[in-house]
């Protein structure tokens, strides 16, 4: 299926790249989207929910989707601000653990966006 919503997620808004992966079982070939947002694509419930249309419209089309998403907008950068308001130079470990919660932020929110849209979604 091609067209306007045919799954087609390279040019999409903001930071987004595509990975086709063609797997053959016996004489089917199952393809599986990998598709990554960056924080831009996911900065805003808006832009989330576009996100979530598009990867739902490759589901539709038969294929196999996971989505990586980055955290959200400047999230980053302000939970760095946070962590060097408190300490200059902050543990590895610990920053890694505050960094994470971005990162879980976006994929729980577009888990929920996908499963507004009637589709069952799971976050890792």
């Amino acid at each position: 299926m091609t067209g306007p919503n045919s799954c087609k997620l390279v040019g999409a808004p903001g930071n987004t790249s595509l990975g086709e992966i063609w797997i053959s079982r016996g004489y089917t070939h199952v393809a599986i989207i990998v598709a990554k947002f960056g924080g831009t694509s996911v900065a805003n419930p808006e832009r989330v929910k576009d996100v979530a249309r598009r990867l739902v419209t490759c589901l539709n089309e038969g294929k196999q989707v996971v989505a990586v998403v980055s955290a959200m907008g400047a999230s980053t950068d302000n939970l760095l601000a946070l962590a060097r308001s408190v300490n200059e130079n902050p543990p590895a470990r610990e920053l890694d653990q505050l960094l994470a919660t971005g990162e879980q932020v976006s994929m729980s929110i577009l888990a929920m966006a996908i499963e507004a849209l009637g589709v069952g979604a799971v976050s890792m």
